[in-house]
């Protein structure tokens, strides 16, 4: 949002919409509600409010977990998303294998060479160089860059950004 007073009205609807969709879903988990509270996290999130977003996130993995799967890329993101939130808390060593396994799985469940799996390879290796494991995050780097390369071809500018951080 461009500015904080619409991002706090967005967020105060999202606040707003949350109990109507649940009051209409019931105790079931929905994929309507999981994406309400993926929204909200996403916005206070944003406005750096981790420790509002992670229970929110969590939450929403839990109902894609029943709704989609542990395999649906949507969980699989889902994930990546606590992750996201622990490391901006400082928390890198709790979404290490985190992101491990958001990892594994795109890599299982999308093949190894999505570019989606690049991504993933940078977020963790983005968390093992904020922790000082250089030698370990430089080859993940270096996968990711062939994954971009071959998806997108030399010269797209995600190779170049991806490259950057060799």
């Amino acid at each position: 949002f461009k500015d904080k007073a619409t991002t706090e009205i967005y967020t105060l609807s999202l606040h707003d919409a949350l109990p109507i969709y649940k009051k209409k879903y019931g105790e079931e988990p929905h994929n309507d509600v999981a994406a309400d509270l993926n929204n909200l996290a996403s916005t206070l999130d944003a406005q750096k409010k981790y420790a509002e977003a992670k229970p929110l996130f969590e939450e929403a993995l839990a109902m894609k977990k029943v709704v989609s799967g542990e395999d649906d890329p949507s969980t699989i993101t889902a994930r990546s998303w606590i992750a996201k939130t622990m490391r901006a808390q400082g928390d890198h060593e709790g979404a290490l294998p985190i992101l491990k396994k958001v990892v594994d799985d795109r890599k299982r469940v999308l093949g190894a060479d999505h570019p989606q799996c690049a991504a993933a390879l940078n977020c963790y290796g983005n968390c093992l160089m904020a922790l000082g494991k250089i030698k370990e995050a430089k080859p993940l780097y270096q996968e990711s860059v062939e994954i971009v390369r071959n998806a997108y071809g030399e010269g797209h500018p995600h190779v170049g950004g991806t490259m950057d951080l060799l």
